[in-house]
Parts: structure tokens; sequence; C-alpha cells
């Protein structure tokens, strides 16, 4: 019987997207037991998948010797098949201390790339030698082939969430049905559609519902609010009052998502809810399902980050997401509705 180590801490997007390599080491290795080291945050998205039979977990910022602890529990474990999901410092580390069974051929490993060298030409140079558009889910399926997996996407939801997770996230919803996610934050600048586009999209959509999800420090999300006043009675925001498993509930009860490049996103893509994907400058944003539209203002300039940090280096400042205006949002949202809408500003 397998018995497969898989690592990835963070982030909440990569996380989840990460996880469709549950159901294809499933398919290939059907008797397989599979565990997961992940950040402790993260925790809860991956424990409650049918799939996974033990997670271990880090503390943001936790000390050497806490990841010395962790090493020490996964090698009582005896593992057959070890994949690197993360290839940063910590998963090296854990990796380095596997290296004898990796070489004697005790454990089979791979190991995710980081592809440096394709992004430095690609972001320098505008030398292309990704697969294009990049669908970050297929990146981590593609090492998994070596192991015989079938690196196909699934049409099955890879997240799940216990019944009581919605029922929660409910009273924090007061009755609010038939929603529109917003997530309109990012963790950087040029991921972010402009401020006054998110505070238009919301003004001209006045018969729906609409709820704001985002982190607990989100400024962004607070000053949108502080001048949404025309819609304040249909707009709820409950960013920093969701864990990450609520907010994922949130999002799969949701009729529509609208985004950017960011986690909250990337779940309406696992779950196939419609989603409305508004790319920046950032190269790995693209989305799985055929349920998920994108929003890309092509310029010659893009991609110019990997994940949207850094400074903008056209001469017209983010015109790569200046450049979608809201008529482009709402038309993706309800192209059937859309000539209803005023199209001016209110």
């Amino acid at each position: 019987m397998e018995k497969i180590l898989i690592t990835r801490f963070s982030s909440f997007g990569d996380v989840v997207q990460a996880m469709v390599c549950l159901e294809a080491l499933h398919r290939r290795f059907p008797e397989s037991k599979i565990h997961w080291v992940c950040r402790s945050e993260f925790r809860p998205l991956i424990e409650n998948h049918p799939l996974v039979e033990k997670v271990f977990d880090l503390k943001k910022g936790s000390k050497f010797s806490e990841l010395q602890k962790l090493i020490k529990d996964l090698k009582k474990e005896n593992y057959s098949h070890f994949y690197d999901a993360h290839n940063n410092t910590r998963s090296n580390l854990i990796s380095f201390f596997f290296l004898w069974q990796r070489i004697t051929g005790k454990i089979k490993y791979c190991q995710r790339p980081k592809n440096r060298f394709k992004r430095f030409l690609l972001f320098n140079f505008k030398i292309n030698l990704f697969p294009w558009p990049f669908v970050l889910m297929k990146s981590y399926l593609k090492p998994l082939k070596n192991w015989g997996v079938d690196a196909a996407l699934s049409k099955n939801k890879h997240i799940y969430l216990e019944p009581s997770v919605f029922e929660s996230a409910k009273k924090e919803l007061h009755e609010t049905k038939d929603y529109i996610v917003l997530a309109p934050s990012a963790a950087w600048e040029l991921k972010r559609w402009p401020i006054e586009y998110w505070q238009e999209l919301i003004n001209r959509l006045p018969n729906e519902n609409i709820v704001l999800l985002g982190g607990p420090e989100d400024h962004f999300i607070e000053d949108l609010v502080k001048n949404a006043k025309p819609r304040r009675a249909r707009l709820l925001n409950l960013a920093g009052k969701l864990s990450f498993a609520q907010s994922c509930s949130v999002i799969e009860n949701a009729k529509h998502i609208v985004g950017g490049d960011s986690g909250l996103t990337h779940v309406g893509d696992s779950f196939a809810v419609p989603s409305s994907l508004i790319i920046g400058a950032a190269a790995f944003a693209y989305p799985a399902r055929k349920s998920t539209k994108i929003l890309d203002h092509k310029l010659a300039c893009k991609p110019c980050s990997k994940d949207g940090r850094g400074k903008c280096k056209n001469t017209i400042y983010k015109e790569c997401l200046f450049g979608l205006s809201p008529d482009e949002v709402l038309k993706s949202i309800s192209p059937e509705k859309f000539k209803e809408i005023p199209l001016t500003k209110l």
C-alpha cells in the first residue's frame, strides 16, 4: 500500500489549487494513504477532504525547533512517495532529511519546479516558454506524471466542507440569499482592480445582494464600503469575519463571484461557481473551469510579475487593470441583463 506525503504550506490560493492532486493520486493509487503538511490556518480546508488521512501543520513564523519536531514525526510514517508541491526553504529542509531514503529508492520523490529561468525570460524579454495560458492547477499535476499519474483535470470539486461550516457562516450572512460575492482585494497592488471601478460596479447592480469577502486587515475593502453609500442596504461586508473554510462555503453557495487573482476567486473556480476573474500584471492566474470568465486586457508589457509584486513598468500606470471597464465586468456577470443596466455612473 502506498503512503504519500504532500507538502504545500501556503498561500490560500495555492493550497486550494494544489488539492487537485488528491483525486489524481487516488486514481493512480486507489489504496493509498495521503498525508499533507500545511500552515496551521489552512488545516481545516484540507483535513475534511475524504482522501486525506492525516494533516500535519506548522504555525506561521514557527521556530526551527518546531520544524525539527515535525520532520521527526514525518520520518516515523515510512512514506513510499513524497511530493514537494511547494519547493520553498521549509519544504526543501524536509526533503533533505529524506535524502537517504530517496537515494536508496525507499521513497519516490518529485518536486514542483519554480521555473525561475523561464520566468526571467518571460518577465524581462517576453520570451514565453510556458504552456499558455498557464493554468496553475495543471502545474500541480504535471510533476506527478513521473509516477504514472494521469494529469488530466477532473470535473469534480476538490474542496470538501462539513455542512456545519455553511450553517455557521449563515449567522454572519443574516439570511442574505441569492447573492453575488465580490473579492476586491489582493495581496499586491498590481492585482487590484481600481477601487472606483469596484464602486461603480456595486452601484450598477442595484437589485443584487452583494457579499464582500477578504482578510481581517483589508483596508482596501474598508475604503470601498465607505464610498458605496447608495448600496449600503444590499451590501454585506464580511471581510475578516469568516474563517477560510467559512469563506469557501459562502462562495460555494453564491450565484456568482467577481475578483482578481486571489485565493477567493480561485475557490470559485474550484467549485465551478460562475466566476469573473480580473487578471492584471500577474502571469499565472488563469482558471481551470469553463465556468470562469477571463477578463484580461492584453498589453505588450504583460505579464510583468509572478504574483503582482513590484512596480508597474508601463507609461500608463496599471493600464492592464484600468483598461478593464465596469461595463466589461457587468457583461460577464449577466450578459442577458446588461442592456437593462444604466451605462452611466451613478
